[in-house]
């Protein structure tokens, strides 16, 4: 099972609505103060975007396969008083209403307005990061298979 980690940083738009756009980092396990290792997909980093007004609470939960939701990529498990958390595809602020969106170049010298895209290649992200990053079974060199819901890795959420 594999880790990731996300250490936020607040932002706010053009007219002055609040935003997370956080690196996503993986923890790397065995070790007594476990690395952390920026997390990449074609040699660029990903990042979760949020909305500051809807985010999730900072803490650790698990991540679940989805395959029956509305997104279908990887549904963050057990947020108090919340369901149906979905990390997905989405560029701008308005195509999250508390769920994570997850993409890349993010560019945290330029100032975004609230009708900009603020993160792309996401679908591709979204992909990579279940398959290819959190279900890529390295021994036997494929995707494993999983089942709805299965725990599949865990997210630690810091402010």
């Amino acid at each position: 099972m594999k880790d990731i980690y996300i250490k936020r940083i607040l932002r706010h738009t053009k007219e002055g609505q609040g935003f997370y756009c956080s690196e996503v980092y993986q923890v790397k396990k065995g070790l007594s103060d476990a690395p952390l290792k920026l997390l990449e997909r074609n040699n660029r980093p990903l990042f979760l975007l949020e909305r500051q007004d809807v985010a999730i609470p900072t803490g650790e939960y698990p991540l679940g396969a989805d395959f029956t939701g509305i997104h279908q990529w990887v549904k963050i498990l057990n947020v108090p008083k919340r369901f149906n958390i979905e990390i997905h595809a989405g560029s701008y602020l308005r195509n999250t209403m508390g769920c994570p969106l997850m993409g890349q170049n993010f560019n945290e010298n330029f100032e975004y307005g609230n009708q900009d895209a603020i993160i792309n290649e996401s679908k591709n992200s979204c992909n990579w990061f279940r398959d290819d990053f959190l279900l890529n079974d390295e021994e036997n060199k494929q995707t494993r298979r999983v089942e709805q819901d299965e725990i599949i890795g865990r997210i630690t959420i810091n402010a």
